[in-house]
């Protein structure tokens, strides 16, 4: 594949992971305040009345991480070929995008686990702690992901003027 194929395809799947990242927000506004993990009963209720919201976040995140692979990989190609010698630099953007997905993903996976668990009756201590375990992949452990790819990702744009 030659590198004008891959910047296109690179550009497509970058702005489908943008456009579906930005789709997935509403979901999240319409389900309201939760309340206080503090109480695993109220919050069992909290994530039944919304559990097909949260598979909804779950599928769309899954095709937004999906896309955004593609898009990194593409990208990472792009830099590669304009830079050869900054092998180091164009592997911390690729691992730290791959680890950012992949965080975001666990999180994911344990919020659809608390989703599913709600289809039947419910199990408060369940969904309180798998929803619990999903909080630091969206919290402190996912960001800091990110930015160490978005950090590494812009030296990297100003390294190799791509």
């Amino acid at each position: 594949m030659n590198d004008l194929k891959v910047q296109c395809w690179a550009g497509e799947f970058g702005v489908a992971a943008g456009l579906l990242l930005v789709a997935a927000m509403p979901l999240y506004l319409v389900r309201g305040t939760p309340p206080p993990l503090k109480d695993p009963v109220q919050f069992a209720e909290y994530v039944t009345r919304n559990n097909t919201n949260f598979l909804t976040g779950v599928l769309v995140d899954t095709i937004y991480i999906a896309c955004f692979l593609v898009f990194l990989a593409g990208f990472v190609h792009l830099i590669r070929q304009a830079r050869p010698g900054y092998e180091g630099l164009f592997m911390l953007v690729f691992g730290a995008g791959l680890l950012g997905g992949a965080v975001t993903l666990v999180g994911d996976t344990l919020t659809g686990g608390a989703a599913l668990n709600t289809f039947g009756k419910a199990v408060p201590t369940v969904v309180r702690a798998l929803s619990e375990a999903a909080l630091p992949a969206f919290g402190a452990i996912g960001l800091i992901m990110i930015t160490l790819f978005l950090a590494a990702a812009g030296y990297a744009i100003s390294a190799t003027g791509v």
